[in-house]
């Protein structure tokens, strides 16, 4: 896979502020992988952040993230990917969460009841499936 010169930046901005691992894992679960979570401090919050691609690895930009309470299902941040495909939320207080990612002609993915740590990076990556979208002629 290749990287562009800003998303090298962008996860080398983490790669600094990362002070310990607190643990590594690589976590599939369909369109959605959970690369690592590390340990920073962030005054009791957290960042979730990430890149989207499709299922052969080209970008996709302006993809829709957004985070509920797992429990409550009460609406916390959304985002979306910018011209890089990456995206990142922060500010995130910890808690058990569901996390959405869509966007008009890719299946939805979904993460449940992931919890958030305080004080963490949580680098989670979305692999959207094209689904075809039928449009209809407009007389």
């Amino acid at each position: 896979m290749r990287y562009s010169f800003s998303t090298i930046i962008f996860f080398s901005a983490f790669a600094v502020m990362i002070a310990s691992c607190s643990m590594e894992r690589v976590l599939r679960k369909a369109e959605v992988t959970i690369h690592s979570i590390h340990q920073v401090d962030c005054k009791g919050l957290a960042i979730i952040a990430g890149t989207a691609v499709d299922t052969v690895g080209q970008r996709i930009v302006d993809l829709e993230i957004s985070i509920y309470d797992a429990d409550t299902h009460i609406f916390i941040a959304r985002t979306s990917a910018n011209k890089n495909s990456t995206y990142e939320l922060t500010n995130i207080p910890p808690g058990k969460y569901t996390i959405f990612a869509w966007m008009l002609g890719y299946k939805k993915a979904m993460l449940n009841n992931f919890v958030i740590q305080p004080n963490t990076v949580n680098i989670i990556d979305f692999s959207m499936t094209p689904i075809p979208v039928d449009v209809k002629e407009v007389i």
